[in-house]
């Protein structure tokens, strides 16, 4: 059989040769297209979005700015030399919480334990429990109480307890020392803040003796003679 080619070879070579520049411009119009929406995207994102989110950051960065510019002390809270400062007028006004346990072993009468202890340094309001011997130590002890007196910087002496009650006086334990019923007791009282002041020179006075009303007010021999 004979065939007989119609094309001549340099109209093949021409057709391919179209075929092929059809497919690089097809795939260089797609690479073309997603360039561009790269672009825009690019664009879109630096130019638009971007610039947005930095202006509004820059706006509450300069809003926080300014609200710390208008805090009057902010040059006493940023600052470590400010702090610093502060150090010596903190240390010097400190409080002394042991005092309060010197002026409580210097108040309290034989036959009187403390069990229980509360105090607020802030108001000087003072609570303590715990127990007497017998009834009659529970009211010299309370006794003692009122009648404490201090002295701060050598003045004039004043009261160191204020606003005493006691309450309880119910025997409901065994005295360690009698062997008999113990009294219990709750003992409310103020105490001045300033003895707690560390450096403070604190002077205090509690009687020695017995001063209960019965004591305080009993007649004298002379009452009885003629």
């Amino acid at each position: 059989m004979i065939q007989i080619n119609l094309l001549p070879d340099i109209k093949i070579k021409f057709m391919k040769t179209k075929r092929t520049e059809r497919i690089v411009v097809f795939v260089c119009g797609i690479i073309s297209a997603v360039s561009i929406i790269a672009i825009i995207v690019l664009y879109l994102t630096v130019d638009v979005f971007q610039k947005n989110h930095l202006n509004s950051v820059a706006s509450q960065i300069k809003s926080e700015s300014s609200s710390i510019k208008n805090d009057a002390d902010v040059n006493k809270i940023i600052t470590i030399q400010q702090q610093l400062k502060s150090l010596p007028a903190l240390y010097s006004n400190r409080n002394n919480p042991y005092e309060i346990f010197n002026i409580l072993q210097q108040s309290t009468s034989k036959g009187i334990t403390i069990s229980t202890f509360n105090i607020n340094y802030q108001t000087g309001a003072l609570t303590f429990g715990g127990s007497a011997d017998n009834l009659l130590d529970g009211n010299v002890f309370y006794n003692q109480l009122l009648y404490s007196t201090y002295s701060l910087e050598k003045g004039a002496q004043q009261p160191l307890f204020g606003g005493v009650t006691i309450s309880g006086l119910s025997g409901s334990t065994r005295s360690s020392t009698t062997g008999g019923a113990s009294i219990n007791y709750t003992v409310k009282a103020t105490v001045p803040v300033a003895l707690f002041k560390t450096g403070a020179n604190v002077a205090i006075s509690v009687p020695n003796k017995d001063v209960t009303q019965s004591t305080l007010n009993q007649p004298s021999a002379s009452t009885f003679t003629k």
